[in-house]
């Protein structure tokens, strides 16, 4: 039984990095988050996929237009 205890899963985490499943603490992290989120929150994964393309659309719109004084 693995509980959410810092250190259990930190010591999970590193587990799965020296057995190669993944390179890097961080990257297992963000992998492991990533696909539970989507398979329990898909709604949630949805809505930051289009805040993040909005937010990105928004800056790219104000590096291309930027200093011509509109």
């Amino acid at each position: 039984m693995l509980t959410a205890r810092g250190e259990d899963v930190k010591t999970l985490v590193a587990y799965l990095v020296e057995t190669g499943e993944y390179e890097s603490v961080s990257n297992a992290v963000r992998s492991l988050l990533r696909d539970h989120l989507s398979e329990t929150r898909p709604e949630l994964v949805d809505r930051y996929v289009n805040l993040r393309t909005e937010r990105e659309r928004e800056e790219a719109e104000l590096r291309l237009g930027g200093g011509r004084g509109e």
